[in-house]
């Protein structure tokens, strides 16, 4: 009998504990979902950005960024930090608690960090495989065994995307039906779950030790050099908010179509500015170290990806985030086909 009420007591107590934790609703999820995607594309922004006005310093940090980033997001992460900014910790499947060492905080560091750099990774090797089989010859006979692996990963990689999206879009509308406690493959892969901080995870987080609350101008200074991370992580975080907003502006459709009605509103009352049209016979007169845009020796070599030609990056960079297109061929153009030249200074 009183073995029979242990047991109710026991499953009494850890149907308590399941009903006091909280998930995260679906929007906080996508939120931090979309702070992630934008977080290191601006960084990287910020970085070219830096590295177009000072390139002895910033040069090198440009060409290695992906490298850098994984870096510093092995040596710092624990979580992500756009579920941090948003409340979240992540509890392993297995043992039910933060999965702060051993195997199962590899896992998460794997897919936090490891996994993101080899998609990107993927992702460039895909578009250059797609650009070369664009411009290589309908009837070109080639029985390599490279030229064989490119067109196999060139068919099967877009699929393996699209069937990750899939898998990725049934977790999360079983998430929202409360079926099933993750919404990600990524997820069930590192072993985790989500959840919200509690409010005793939060009181650890404001602890300030016993030997820092007494009195004193030497305490107080303590207190608020403890207190700087959180206030700089929260004002990085909402300078990412901005920046996210900035990109949803200009990078979307929405926000194109925003831009595109108020250019056409003010287009009658403002008239065009001369525009030299640049022609590809024009360019290949030009000496082989001008620019085809400015007409001038080219400063940061740049190279479009789309054409081949090279430009000036500060050029060529205003010119495709304006026009979106390459201009000398009109080709449609992405700042990410913009490769940055370096040249060896030795050399």
């Amino acid at each position: 009998m009183i073995g029979s009420n242990s047991n109710v007591d026991e499953s009494h107590l850890n149907a308590n504990a399941q009903s006091s934790i909280e998930q995260p609703s679906i929007f906080d999820i996508l939120s931090q979902d979309s702070l992630t995607i934008s977080l290191k594309p601006a960084i990287r922004h910020l970085i070219k950005y830096l590295s177009s006005i000072c390139p002895q310093r910033f040069d090198t940090a440009s060409k290695w960024y992906d490298e850098l980033y994984t870096v510093f997001e092995l040596v710092t992460s624990g979580a992500s930090f756009s579920e941090n900014f948003y409340g979240i910790k992540r509890i392993a499947l297995s043992t039910g608690s933060i999965p702060s060492r051993g195997f199962a905080r590899l896992r998460s560091l794997i897919i936090i960090v490891i996994w993101p750099y080899i998609k990107d990774k993927l992702d460039q090797l895909h578009d250059q495989v797609s650009l070369y089989f664009r411009v290589l010859p309908a009837n070109y006979a080639n029985t390599s065994s490279k030229l064989k692996a490119a067109q196999y990963f060139h068919r099967i990689y877009p699929w393996l995307k699209l069937l990750m999206s899939g898998v990725t879009y049934m977790l999360q509308l079983a998430y929202i039906l409360s079926t099933s406690p993750i919404h990600s493959p990524l997820l069930y892969m590192a072993g985790v779950r989500l959840e919200k901080l509690s409010t005793n995870d939060i009181a650890q987080f404001d602890y300030i030790p016993a030997h820092l609350r007494q009195h004193g101008l030497l305490n107080r200074l303590w207190r608020y050099i403890l207190a700087l991370p959180g206030i700089f992580s929260r004002l990085f975080a909402y300078s990412l908010l901005f920046v996210e907003f900035i990109d949803f502006f200009y990078n979307t459709d929405f926000g194109i179509q925003q831009r595109s009605s108020t250019i056409k509103k003010y287009s009658n009352k403002i008239p065009a500015a001369p525009h030299k049209r640049v022609n590809e016979r024009a360019v290949m007169l030009l000496e082989s170290d001008k620019c085809p845009i400015c007409l001038r020796p080219r400063q940061n070599d740049t190279v479009l990806n789309v054409s081949g030609y090279v430009f000036c990056y500060e050029c060529i960079s205003e010119y495709v985030s304006r026009e979106r297109k390459c201009p000398v061929t009109s080709l449609p153009a992405k700042i990410d086909n913009l490769i940055r030249i370096f040249h060896d200074i030795h050399g």
